[in-house]
């Protein structure tokens, strides 16, 4: 009796193997695909522009480009005499719009969408290698209703939003350079 059950047992891994492992051989992760040129190793990132009313957009944007690219450490960044690439880019628009409302028709969650423009040029070769004129990314948040919590879960959230803008950059330059 107990053979029969180990012999079950067997058969029953040998089947699990045989049918479901191929269908995860496919999958990666993150970042595991390396499709840049072997030569291209370094990357700046430009001061971006900021074309909305809302103050420090730029400086978000390009401090969640230089993080992710340093957490990465595939290329390292650089001045940009030195880059093999370089980022630059505008933030465009900043959206707010309220999603959901609290007792006294006061706002309780918001949507913010950070629209962007980037380009990544080779330096060397002077040549603009990839370009999105209209990346966007959106995120809501929550907020007690007062002022100052309003803006400070916007910024949160722009932030937010500016770290996966980065991260999808970063993704497009690695994996379908």
């Amino acid at each position: 009796m107990f053979e029969k059950r180990c012999i079950i047992r067997k058969t029953a891994v040998v089947i699990f193997i045989a049918f479901f492992l191929p269908a995860c051989l496919g999958y990666h992760f993150r970042g595991y695909e390396d499709s840049l040129p072997a030569d291209i190793k370094t990357v700046a990132i430009k001061p971006f522009g900021n074309r909305t009313y809302e103050s420090q957009a730029e400086n978000y944007m390009v401090n969640a480009l230089v993080n992710e690219f340093s957490r990465s450490k595939r290329l390292t960044v650089v001045a940009v005499e030195n880059a093999d690439l370089v980022i630059s880019g505008a933030v465009l628009a900043i959206d707010t719009s309220s999603i959901s409302y609290i007792g006294d028709d006061r706002t309780y969650e918001y949507r913010v969408k950070v629209k962007i423009e980037v380009e990544v040029r080779d330096r060397r070769r002077d040549e603009v290698v990839w370009q999105n004129n209209n990346m966007s990314e959106v995120e809501e948040y929550h907020t007690s209703g007062v002022p100052n919590d309003v803006q400070n879960q916007k910024r949160i959230a722009i932030r937010k939003t500016c770290k996966v803008l980065a991260e999808n950059i970063h993704d497009r330059l690695l994996i379908d350079f």
